[in-house]
């Protein structure tokens, strides 16, 4: 007779009772008939606790019924109690670690997914010793060995070794500048008595040309308020009105090529596009806008009254202000 599948020709055992006895380590009808109830219901008992098999762990007089079919099953003589590992084994090097086999079926029932089981895993105390990593370079340099051993690597350092193998100074990160940077971070009291989500609070990135931007927000709030009074000032022209009003198309003619030369290739330093021109894409949720008049208008009244500004398509604040 075979013994896999053995458990199945004891009809009384049913699901739950396999369960029950492949979680406490009988797998089969031979270690089935050499166990003592007792041992194997305590046995139970804990891999119960584990992993709620069932609400009511078998009785000892079930499992000596169990025991009794299987004895007479695979006619085996009774031989005292189960057989378990002990926490520590005859020889001191090495331990043994205690796993309880589990069923596809009860990871299944407990929605227990394979990576959340944790491996057996064995760890002799006897220190095995790394080969060194060998790098190869290019252009004949020296090749570069280095000898980790885990247990002594410090977790901030790294050792290194010359040409010859002597172990050389150890490599210290590097520490973070503990000053201020005032590209990233304002200077207090450029904030002092301001509330934190105010538009008057001073915030974001510091821009590499704070005065270029600044000239060229007001450009282009003179130029996009020209533009249409230069049509109003042309219409009232032509209808023999006074001729000063020349002087508006010519002040847009001014602002207009000073827009083209120092304010349309201005670009974000973030993202690099272009903060005062014009282009066809979508544009950041907490962009600057106002409804019918866009996003460059109100992004440069929000220059010139406040020192810092959005990234109408990066949305990052830049300031330009120290």
């Amino acid at each position: 007779m075979t013994e896999e599948g053995g458990l199945k020709q004891i009809e009384s055992l049913g699901e739950s009772g396999t369960e029950f006895l492949i979680a406490a380590g009988v797998e089969d009808l031979g270690a089935l008939a050499r166990s003592d109830a007792a041992v194997l219901r305590q046995e139970m008992a804990g891999a119960n606790a584990i992993l709620a098999i069932a609400e009511v762990v078998p009785s000892i007089s079930e499992i000596e019924g169990w025991i009794e079919l299987a004895r007479k099953i695979g006619d085996v003589e009774e031989s005292g109690s189960v057989i378990k590992l002990e926490e520590e084994s005859e020889e001191p090097d090495l331990q043994i670690l205690d796993a309880i086999p589990i069923s596809p079926s009860v990871l299944i029932a407990q929605q227990i997914a394979v990576q959340d089981v944790a491996p057996m895993e064995i760890f002799l105390e006897e220190e095995l010793e790394p080969e060194p990593i060998r790098v190869e370079r290019k252009h004949d340099e020296a090749d570069v060995r280095r000898k980790v051993n885990f247990r002594e690597v410090a977790p901030l350092s790294m050792r290194r070794t010359d040409e010859q193998g002597n172990e050389a100074s150890p490599v210290q990160p590097l520490e973070r500048n503990s000053t201020r940077d005032i590209r990233k971070t304002a200077s207090p009291e450029l904030n002092e008595g301001k509330k934190l989500y105010s538009r008057a609070y001073i915030r974001g990135v510091l821009h590499p040309q704070p005065f270029r931007v600044r000239f060229a927000a007001f450009i282009s709030v003179m130029t996009l308020i020209l533009l249409p009074a230069t049509f109003v000032a042309g219409g009232l022209i032509l209808a023999k009105y006074p001729l000063w009003l020349f002087l508006i198309p010519a002040a847009f003619s001014i602002f207009g090529i000073l827009y083209f030369m120092s304010a349309r290739g201005l670009k974000c330093r973030i993202c690099g596009q272009p903060l005062f021109a014009p282009k066809a894409c979508h544009r950041h949720s907490k962009a600057h806008r106002l409804p019918i008049l866009g996003y460059i208008l109100p992004t440069s009244l929000h220059i010139l009254l406040f020192h810092w500004f959005r990234c109408m398509y990066c949305g990052t604040s830049v300031r330009i202000k120290e």
